[in-house]
């Protein structure tokens, strides 16, 4: 027969392992929605760049463009004047040539209506008579077959005069109407591509120039043979992309049959010219993108797998111990409420210890006052009639009166020293008078160049209690201070507002030492913090490499009477009668 808790006990595991392998796969699913929102927008944002560089990139070819035939159309109006002399073509050039065009340099080229060259611009004249009739090329070929006056646009080819792959520009030559030659400008495909290099939205990314589905440009660059190959590829492309007038451009998806990588291209037409432009963003390079994420991703769901098996097996074993752990709670709890009362009770002892400490200092000091004080009071007046009666009598006998009479002044001096020491007289003043009156006799005992900052008017309401113990905390860290800081200056400051009195207590010693404050004798700390407790005061201490602070804040009761003070800052000297 199965023990009741057993069956409970069995029932709840079970309860906690579905809740946990539950937990588990709401952080998969969770995971993997975050993967498919984040790779959606990553996508989303990459394909809003290459629309933004799509129109950065029509720009600049339309710029490159209209460039290239505004020249074109300059050496037509130049030959169309002066006929064909092109012995000063070349500085006619140089002089329609915009500021800073050293970037777009070009060569010219004039073929007349039979075919032959008569103007290349990089090559001397006797060169030029020695080529080829160029007939055959493509733009002669294209205005011999179409009469009217626009503007060709060849694709990338291997060019024959100069040996470089290079696309042609060029417009028809008319005299009188009736075609006479051709005058074209051959261009490098890096001017289109070079645009494109520090752009790049990934390794994989492309851009491709057409022109009637035959390609211009391409970033990244290919060899001459793979220019004819992937132009022939591109004309079933090109096919897919809608040049119907008025329509800008689109996207293809679309694998490249150069690399086999698949991309997405977006594509526009340049409305003036037989020109398409397409920049492909590579799906590869967004799976790439997200390979750190996937794997993070990945590390966090087996990390919190393990973390899930783990946390269910504390609980589990938790709840094993659930009861024991409830007698322990019973037991601290009822170790600690006698703890308490036992330091309520320790702290109660240790003030009724300090009050009665201080009413025997009192009686001693009142004692000493009425018998000893008025004893040696007496024996003063004695001692002063009996020098003045032997004055000039014998002078050794004045001399030992005399001696005697300074004796019993230091005496007095004396015990006026450990009455005020027993029960300070200048307390009954305030504190900042006892306070003040103390900082002068610790410096010329210490030597140490003290500064008290207070207020012209600091009288306090506080009772005897708080003064006497306010003043026995003071006097408590200055003897620290002689013994242990190695001070050279000590700054005081005491203050009050509308939230309460405060007084701060600052040297620049050596400060506390690492546990300095835990050591078992360390008496001194603990007597200051018990004073402070005993009169509701918060107590603080700060120390650093460069000093000491201490600090005592006692809060001002609702009906008290307040004095704002002003603080002011004063050097005491042995010899000053103000602070």
């Amino acid at each position: 027969m199965k023990n009741p808790s057993t069956q409970q006990w069995d029932t709840r595991s079970l309860s906690i392992l579905k809740l946990s392998v539950l937990v588990v796969l709401s952080f998969y699913l969770g995971c993997v929605f975050i993967y498919a929102k984040v790779r959606d927008e990553r996508q989303d944002q990459e394909r809003a760049e290459a629309q933004r560089m799509l129109l950065a990139f029509k720009a600049h070819s339309t710029r490159l463009f209209d460039y290239a035939d505004g020249q074109l159309r300059a050496i037509r109006a130049y030959l169309s004047e002066y006929g064909n002399d092109t012995e000063k073509l070349a500085s006619f050039m140089d002089k329609i040539k915009v500021p800073k065009a050293e970037i777009f340099t070009s060569a010219q080229i004039v073929i007349d209506r039979d075919g032959w060259v008569v103007y290349q611009s990089e090559m001397p004249r006797d060169q030029i008579k020695a080529l080829d009739k160029m007939s055959d090329i493509n733009y002669y070929q294209y205005f011999t077959t179409h009469p009217g006056d626009s503007l060709f646009v060849g694709p990338t080819r291997l060019c024959r005069i100069t040996g470089k792959m290079n696309y042609h520009l060029a417009r028809p030559l008319f005299k009188n109407g009736i075609f006479d030659g051709v005058v074209a400008m051959s261009l490098p495909p890096e001017y289109i591509t070079d645009f494109y290099r520090s752009t790049s939205l990934g390794p994989h990314s492309a851009i491709i120039m057409l022109t009637g589905g035959e390609l211009i440009a391409r970033q990244p660059n290919m060899s001459p043979e793979n220019f004819d190959y992937l132009a022939t590829s591109l004309n079933k492309i090109y096919g897919g992309m809608n040049i119907m007038p008025g329509h800008s451009g689109s996207n293809l998806d679309i694998i490249s049959p150069v690399d086999q990588i698949r991309r997405d291209f977006f594509y526009k037409h340049l409305t003036d010219y037989t020109v398409t432009l397409g920049i492909g963003v590579a799906e590869q390079d967004l799976d790439n993108a997200m390979a750190g994420l996937r794997r993070n991703l990945i590390l966090l769901a087996t990390a919190f797998t393990v973390f899930s098996t783990v946390t269910c097996t504390l609980i589990l074993r938790l709840l094993s111990q659930k009861s024991r752990l409830r007698s322990q709670n019973r037991k601290l709890a009822i170790s600690e409420t006698v703890s308490r009362q036992s330091l309520s009770e320790l702290r109660r002892l240790s003030d009724h210890v300090q009050t009665v400490r201080e009413g025997e200092r009192k009686r001693i000091a009142q004692d000493i006052h009425d018998d000893l004080g008025q004893n040696l009071l007496v024996l003063k007046m004695d001692a002063t009639a009996l020098c003045s009666g032997i004055e000039g009598i014998n002078p050794k006998l004045d001399q030992s009166a005399s001696l005697v009479l300074n004796n019993i002044n230091a005496t007095i001096k004396s015990i006026k020293f450990i009455m005020n020491d027993l029960r300070p007289a200048t307390l009954e003043l305030g504190l900042p008078a006892a306070v003040e009156w103390q900082l002068k006799q610790f410096m010329r005992a210490s030597g140490i160049d003290c500064k008290l900052m207070t207020s012209e008017e600091t009288e306090l309401d506080f009772d005897k209690n708080k003064s006497l113990a306010l003043f026995r905390i003071f006097q408590e860290a200055l003897s620290n201070i002689v013994r242990h800081a190695q001070a050279t200056k000590v700054k005081v400051k005491l203050y009050r507002d509308e939230h309460g009195f405060s007084m701060t207590i600052k040297d620049n010693g050596k400060g506390i030492e690492s546990g300095g404050r835990k050591k078992p004798n360390s008496f001194g700390l603990i007597g200051i913090k018990e004073r402070a407790y005993a009169i509701g005061a918060e107590f603080a201490i700060e120390s650093t490499g460069n000093g000491t602070t201490l600090s005592i804040f006692i809060a001002m009761e609702k009906n008290s009477t307040l004095e704002i003070i002003r603080p002011t800052i004063s050097s005491l000297t042995p010899d000053a009668t103000t602070v």
